[in-house]
């Protein structure tokens, strides 16, 4: 099944996508990411890049490369870039069947200082560029990942949309912690399918399934930083944040990752529903409660019926639970699972999870360590453990807990 990886980042999803089935199932055709260093990481692990999803399905003739063609240039050799056209899909040349994007977060995000204003803010309305690929090119599978604030900034639009283009949607709230991480990073996957697919006649649900997966208990990829041995803790830290190339690029795109774990079982059980082509029942709601029903205007609570229209009667809802489904226009939510998406509360003394500024604070800055709670990030977290007052995050540390193997983002490295 091909893949086009939007929004890639250092490439989550399309590592994973290699795992499964021993990389015979899945190839990703392309990856479009902008941000130059992840381009390289990426370029590194020999993805062809399609560089901003804007220019990506788009007519040959409105494709920024035309004029280079037509100057007799070869696209990639001038700008590193290769291109997906409509043409290039139309005409079978790839085949799309999967669509991955784990779109900007910054506005949705509480981690950020800034706006919050949900997937219609600046950076993160880049969205709504990967529904309108997804409405051109028809793909049977979506797959999207962000933060887990999207279940009350923006979730129910893509919902909506998602509904109208005839797909089936589920969503749901997943943690590292039982995949065997030391930190919780807590963020929001949503799997769209068509009723085509294998998935859908075998009337399970994806993220039931996924469950399965979440059989770790927490630190047995790496111990909790209070569990942590002096040699284990040593290994967090680098002394001279120098002496490391792109140390800062390394640890910030990684804080922008996805757990590879996560991304791996999601693609694993696709995969599973698509080779054993399991015949269920297709539609099955047993045990899902109703919660609203898409119209024209989103997601209302109930609808008055009568033989012309569909009347939305009562509030709009943009606030969703933390997992449900989108089933022949009525949204249905779920019972808590406690094993993908457990309470902040579950284990004590856990790690904060790397995220993207991480790279910028270093161990000599006191303060992080002073914050109360969980304030001070993983960097405070691991100076108050090994007691460190200088030298700074080791990006290889940042690998193992994000899930990629180490080395995997020096694109200075011959392990790439």
């Amino acid at each position: 099944m091909e893949i086009l990886d939007l929004c890639a980042g250092i490439g989550s999803f399309s590592y994973a996508a290699k795992q499964v089935m021993g990389g015979e199932f899945y190839s990703t055709i392309a990856c479009s990411e902008v941000d130059g260093f992840c381009n390289k990481v990426l370029a590194m692990h020999g993805y062809e890049i399609v560089g901003d999803l804007f220019n990506v399905a788009v007519p040959e003739s409105m494709h920024p490369h035309i004029e280079m063609v037509e100057a007799d240039l070869v696209p990639v050799e001038e700008t590193g870039f290769t291109s997906i056209t409509m043409e290039d899909i139309l005409e079978g040349v790839v085949n799309p069947r999967m669509v991955i994007a784990g779109s900007p977060c910054q506005d949705i995000s509480p981690a950020n200082a800034g706006s919050v204003v949900g997937i219609d803010g600046e950076k993160s309305n880049v969205i709504y560029e990967v529904i309108r690929i997804v409405e051109d090119i028809e793909p049977d599978y979506v797959v999207l990942e962000n933060s887990s604030a999207l279940i009350r900034r923006g979730l129910h639009v893509l919902l909506k949309v998602l509904s109208e283009l005839e797909y089936v949607v589920e969503w749901q709230t997943i943690s590292a912690a039982h995949f065997g991480y030391n930190h919780y990073r807590h963020r929001c996957f949503v799997v769209a399918y068509k009723r085509n697919t294998a998935t859908y006649q075998s009337g399970k649900r994806v993220f039931k399934e996924v469950s399965v997966y979440a059989n770790a208990k927490p630190g047995e990829k790496y111990p909790l930083p209070y569990e942590m041995s002096q040699e284990q803790l040593a290994f967090t830290r680098v002394a001279d944040t120098r002496a490391i190339p792109l140390r800062t690029k390394r640890i910030n795109a990684l804080g922008n990752s996805v757990i590879t774990d996560i991304s791996f079982a999601i693609l694993d059980v696709i995969a599973k529903f698509e080779t054993e082509q399991v015949q269920g029942r297709p539609g099955n709601r047993r045990n899902e409660q109703i919660l609203g029903h898409v119209t024209s205007g989103g997601i209302c609570h109930k609808l008055n019926l009568s033989l012309f229209d569909e009347r939305p009667d009562g509030e709009w809802i943009k606030v969703l639970p933390e997992s449900g489904i989108v089933l022949d226009g009525v949204v249905y939510q779920w019972q808590r699972d406690f094993r993908l998406n457990p309470l902040n509360t579950t284990y004590q003394q856990m790690q904060s999870t790397i995220i993207s500024r991480d790279g910028n604070n270093n161990y000599s800055t006191r303060s992080r360590a002073n914050r109360p709670g969980k304030l001070g990030g993983a960097v405070g977290d691991l100076m108050k453990a090994g007691n460190f007052t200088d030298g700074g995050l080791n990006p290889n540390y940042a690998e193992i807990e994000l899930g990629f193997p180490q080395h995997y983002t020096d694109i200075f490295s011959l392990c790439g």
